[in-house]
């Protein structure tokens, strides 16, 4: 099991949903290129107020200054 933890830089609240989610994909990537052999991605967990499970979505989050993402399409 592997934790990715973003920096301070990189917390939702202070970027663009667009650049959260390109920063959490080169992360992810960098980390599996160290591991790919003896790892296996089975999954990614996100919670989002507003998070919309069913649409893949995150609507009017109070937190932070995003106001809807298709999480999805990001």
């Amino acid at each position: 099991m592997a934790i990715l933890l973003l920096t301070e830089k990189c917390r939702p609240k202070q970027i663009a949903a667009e650049e959260f989610f390109e920063r959490l994909h080169k992360e992810t990537e960098k980390l599996f290129l160290l591991k790919c052999d003896a790892w296996k991605l089975v999954g990614i967990g996100l919670g989002a107020p507003n998070a919309n499970y069913y649409k893949g979505t995150i609507e009017q989050p109070p937190n932070l200054s995003w106001k809807y993402v298709d999480v999805v399409k990001c």
